[in-house]
């Protein structure tokens, strides 16, 4: 993540112990990309997040074999970085249960059809892979315990970022494990915050938190951003110009489109 100081601070410890077994981030460690961390708990392998490494982390990265036994594949929402790698998973012969909400299953299924077919697949290839993966979709409801091997269960827990996504509580005989994926920020027009209240029966083990903002202050609110998209927009109409907005981030093209679709459903935008 980003400090006060503008250097990048990244995750090197790999191995975390738990009283029996060990989280180990197999992804996103010494590098900022390509989320994937192996949870090995109550005799339970499971491999949480199957990301792609982006940018000058996909230089050195090579896909780890470890991730390919794992018992049971945990989602935490559909950006690349986390969902990336599994036509790599598959090719090695994935064929176990994968665990998401609802959403993040279908913004996984169109992200990996859109990237299949840019990286060259065919049309037919990638609705294979996405029938494949749906195949093997066990979709799980948030705050609903589901039980992923004898003993072990995972509960989903709202993170707040994009639809569907959200934080993963693993729980075993003998540990608690809690892995946030990627966190949102408060108060947004589309998405409920994300969860601040845990369980304080048992204590946690080990806890693998995404901080990609953690040293940031956002100087706008949301209001402060549907003002000012509305005076860009309404200046550039009444010069006769066009906006080009370069949207690639999934959770903020749809923030965009609704703050879009509020502006002119209010008459303060023309059709």
């Amino acid at each position: 993540m980003p400090n006060p100081r503008g250097t990048e601070l990244v995750a090197t410890t790999e191995a975390h112990p738990l009283p029996d077994g060990e989280v180990r981030l197999l992804g996103a460690v010494r590098c900022v990309t390509g989320a994937m961390t192996r949870v090995d708990t109550g005799g339970a392998r499971l491999l949480v997040d199957c990301g792609v490494s982006q940018g000058r982390d996909a230089r050195d990265w090579v896909f780890p074999d470890a991730a390919s036994d794992a018992d049971a594949l945990v989602l935490t929402h559909g950006h690349l970085d986390h969902v990336g790698s599994l036509p790599t998973l598959f090719e090695r012969g994935w064929d176990r249960p994968i665990f998401a909400t609802a959403p993040t299953v279908e913004i996984t299924a169109l992200s990996l059809e859109d990237s299949l077919e840019m990286a060259g697949a065919s049309q037919r290839e990638a609705r294979e892979f996405v029938r494949r993966f749906r195949a093997l979709v066990r979709v799980a409801p948030y705050d609903a315990p589901v039980e992923v091997a004898r003993g072990v269960t995972l509960a989903f827990r709202e993170a707040g970022h994009i639809l569907g996504s959200a934080s993963v509580e693993v729980l075993s005989a003998k540990s608690r494990v809690v892995l946030s994926g990627d966190l949102g920020r408060p108060d947004s027009p589309i998405l409920r915050d994300p969860n601040v209240v845990w369980d304080q029966a048992r204590p946690v083990d080990v806890v693998v938190m995404e901080s990609t903002y953690g040293s940031r202050c956002h100087a706008h609110s949301h209001a402060d951003v549907e003002r000012d998209l509305e005076a860009a927009l309404k200046e550039t109409i009444a010069a006769g110009g066009k906006v080009f907005v370069p949207a690639f981030a999934i959770g903020r093209t749809q923030v965009l489109l609704w703050f879009l679709d509020k502006l002119v459903e209010s008459g303060r935008l023309p059709n």
